[in-house]
């Protein structure tokens, strides 16, 4: 063998060596380095895994939802699924005590109210006129209501002759001693209009008021004054706009009011003179009526002679349709 086969054959043997190093290196070191490098997430992704499945079961069961559940969140979900389907239970149970608690304080209401109910008694009544039975057997003809006697229309009838009238679509009960068969309102008092509206030296009293008038003795709330002063009439102004006939009242002066020899009520419609009426200041009062034939408006004048002025009061003051 030459000396140049011999540094082959040698160089050959040691390339083989090392390839047959590097394949047992891979074979019997590499491989299963790489295995592990594997396994090794795997195992620990399962034990992960694993964990969070008893950790969520163990939840479950402290919480009262068992069941099977891969992840807490599951469990925290299921938890608050439950949870607002409890509240809207709740919600509702609340609305049905709601309505139960409604229907008891009207029931309690409709007892307190048939507890308080009005004692209510009827009887059957006669009618005697000046001291003689006139009817007999009038059915129903008085209700004693919680102590107040209430007469019924047939009673009332048959002891004023037919004279008393009720409007149902007004509600109001006409007494008309012409005994007509449909009466109507005709008259109304000055305090219930507003006709009056200006003047001078002239003061109204309406109800309820603390202040009267008084005339004589007597007093009276509603009505009003005219009080000339130094040669200047007092003046009441009346807007009637023609839907009045007549007006009456009661006139006088003032108690505590200066007294003169000449006291003189004047009527005017618009600028027209109508009339002049005297007035006695040692008189309480003089009842006065005046045809108005529908005028549209009218001025009353009060004058004296005394030079401190006085003061007249007009009261029981009534228009007439």
């Amino acid at each position: 063998m030459n000396k140049n086969t011999a540094m082959n054959n040698s160089k050959t043997e040691k390339d083989s060596f090392k390839k047959g190093w590097k394949q047992s290196f891979r074979d019997y070191l590499l491989f299963p380095l790489l295995v592990s490098l594997i396994l090794i997430p795997v195992t620990r992704y399962y034990t992960i895994i694993s964990e969070q499945r008893s950790v969520a079961n163990d939840l479950s069961i402290k919480t009262g939802i068992e069941g099977n559940y891969d992840t807490v969140d599951e469990v925290i979900n299921e938890i608050t699924v439950r949870y607002t389907d409890a509240i809207d239970e709740c919600n509702k149970l609340n609305d049905k005590i709601k309505e139960k608690n409604a229907l008891i304080e009207e029931l309690q209401s409709k007892i307190s109210s048939a507890q308080n109910a009005s004692q209510v008694e009827y009887h059957t009544i006669a009618i005697l006129k000046d001291g003689q039975k006139t009817e007999d057997g009038i059915k129903n003809g008085l209700a004693i209501i919680d102590g107040k006697n209430y007469y019924s229309e047939d009673s009332v009838n048959s002891l004023l002759e037919s004279k008393v009238y009720l409007d149902k679509e007004t509600k109001s009960l006409f007494y008309d001693t012409a005994g007509t068969s449909n009466p109507k309102e005709t008259k109304v008092a000055l305090e219930d209009t507003e006709v009056l509206y200006d003047g001078e030296h002239y003061r109204i009293y309406k109800s309820p008021s603390s202040e009267a008038i008084t005339l004589g003795s007597t007093q009276y709330k509603t009505g009003f004054t005219l009080s000339p002063k130094y040669g200047h009439p007092g003046k009441a102004l009346f807007d009637l706009g023609g839907n009045y006939s007549k007006i009456c009242f009661d006139v006088g002066r003032v108690t505590g009011a200066s007294a003169a020899k000449t006291n003189e009520i004047s009527v005017y419609f618009g600028e027209e003179f109508v009339e002049k009426i005297e007035i006695n200041a040692n008189v309480v009062s003089k009842h006065v009526e005046i045809e108005l034939n529908n005028a549209s408006e009218m001025i009353i004048k009060a004058s004296t002679s005394a030079l401190d002025g006085t003061s007249f009061g007009f009261v029981n003051v009534i228009l007439e349709y």
